[in-house]
């Protein structure tokens, strides 16, 4: 019975120090879900407009109001500007042609492995355009997509009720 138990034990701690791992080398972001909590979205061409908008700002520059005082140079602001653009098109005819919130999170998830060479700075506002589009699309949570992304793991999931 003793043998039983350390090995229940031990193996629950191996569980948690794999668990652990993941999170801390980033794997969970590949093999993270977009399709749990699918919904379908409600995509007028007046939804259409207000990505076109984001799409047309001028992004990565200095807005001190929101703590984000522009990118180090001009060339990363062009770059990741770039990038965003890329998602956000692909986000546009994506929920043309797939109106459902997994679309979405699969775009979203596709373009946020280009920006694992930016500063933790442009990560995050490169996550502000994301969630205007999730909130321009009615979708009132990434599904912690963000979350383990940024940090590696779900941490929304631990602090619902904090």
């Amino acid at each position: 019975m003793l043998k039983l138990l350390i090995k229940l034990v031990v193996g629950f701690f191996l569980a948690l120090l794999i668990l652990v791992g993941l999170g801390i080398s980033g794997a969970y972001f590949y093999i993270w879900p977009t399709f749990l909590n699918d919904q379908k979205l409600n995509v007028s061409d007046t939804v259409i407009v207000e990505l076109a908008n984001i799409l047309e700002e001028k992004k990565f520059y200095p807005a001190p109001y929101e703590f984000y005082f522009g990118a180090p140079s001009e060339n990363i602001r062009i770059d990741a500007e770039a990038k965003v653009n890329l998602a956000l098109k692909e986000i546009i005819q994506a929920v043309k042609t797939n109106p459902k919130k997994s679309a979405v999170l699969f775009s979203i998830k596709s373009s946020l492995k280009n920006f694992q060479e930016f500063d933790s700075e442009e990560n995050e506002r490169a996550l502000y355009y994301f969630e205007r589009v999730l909130e321009i699309l009615n979708i009132h949570s990434s599904n912690e997509l963000f979350n383990v992304w940024r940090y590696g793991f779900p941490y929304g999931w631990f602090l619902k009720n904090a």
